[in-house]
């Protein structure tokens, strides 16, 4: 039989139980003493029953004996005399007392069986009360169960939206990594670009300084001709002549003067990058590139290459 010590026990370790894994042993021990309890019930019904069937057979008997001594007192006082076959016969008060003793031992007997009747019957009371609370504390262990599957189901989508957010940050971080990565390459590019339109700058006002100089007429007149004097001047004539017009914005005069530069002098470097920009503001992209790769066979700077490179991937780009 369990004990309530047992009982409350289980209850305090339900009481403090610390993951699922505990739970789930503490509800099967309570499973099993509940088995127990209920095959222990069994038996005491089944020893209640015979016991009931052994009382009923007792008190038949008891009746019998009763009736039995009724009918010799009854005998005895009518007649003033016992039956004949007990007349002058020494057993008969020797018979009488075995039966008063017989009857006094089946009432003892009688109420032991009475008391055990009564005692398994508060046994099996006690043990269904055992059920009882053992069934409630299993619905609430099951209730608490659930609670927790749900708990952790919740749990599982929170950390399954966290590492979506994770990977986002993840891929935003690369994204900004690169973003930064090409707005370095524009800076770079900026740079580049600036120091080449402050030297342009500078050369044609040294080309305007030497026109002002002089009335036009006569200034020109003495260039061309001392440009037909030497081929190289002519080239940088021409070179000059195509700054002054690119920055004008006039890129069709801009890009004639160029090209005469190259016929002139075709190892001319800075003609053919000035070349491509001119083409570049034209918009003849194919034209742009194939001169900016005829510079780069001149030019030796190797972070020179690389910015002149990304330039000339961003006008293929642009003339896809």
């Amino acid at each position: 039989i369990l004990s309530a010590n047992t009982v409350y026990s289980a209850t305090a370790e339900l009481e403090n139980f610390t993951d699922t894994k505990h739970l789930h042993e503490m509800l099967k021990n309570s499973t099993n003493q509940l088995t127990c309890a209920q095959n222990e019930i069994s038996i005491l019904q089944e020893n209640n029953y015979n016991l009931k069937i052994t009382l009923e057979e007792k008190n038949k008997k008891l009746a019998e004996l009763q009736n039995y001594i009724f009918s010799l007192e009854q005998s005895y006082e009518n007649n003033n005399k016992f039956p004949e076959e007990f007349k002058n016969n020494e057993l008969l008060k020797e018979e009488l007392d075995s039966c008063k003793n017989k009857i006094n031992e089946y009432t003892n007997r009688l109420e032991e069986y009475k008391l055990s009747v009564r005692s398994c019957e508060n046994r099996i009371n006690s043990h269904i009360a055992k059920i009882k609370e053992y069934e409630n504390i299993i619905s609430n262990n099951t209730q608490e169960i659930n609670l927790y599957k749900n708990e952790i189901i919740s749990l599982n989508n929170e950390i399954s939206g966290l590492n979506k957010q994770i990977c986002n940050a993840k891929n935003n971080t690369i994204s900004i990594a690169n973003k930064e990565k090409e707005l370095s390459e524009i800076n770079n590019n900026i740079v580049y670009w600036k120091t080449r339109a402050q030297n342009l700058e500078k050369e044609l006002l040294e080309a305007n300084d030497i026109i002002q100089s002089n009335s036009k007429t006569t200034a020109n007149d003495e260039f061309v001709n001392f440009a037909k004097s030497s081929p190289d001047t002519n080239s940088q004539y021409y070179y000059i002549m195509g700054k002054m017009f690119l920055r004008n914005k006039n890129y069709t005069e801009a890009i004639a003067s160029y090209n005469s530069a190259l016929k002139t002098n075709p190892d001319f470097a800075k003609a053919y990058c000035e070349l491509a920009i001119a083409y570049t503001e034209a918009k003849e992209y194919n034209n742009a590139v194939k001169s900016f790769e005829k510079y780069l066979t001149f030019v030796n700077n190797p972070d020179e290459k690389t910015v002149i490179n990304k330039f000339v991937s961003r006008i293929q780009t642009i003339s896809r």
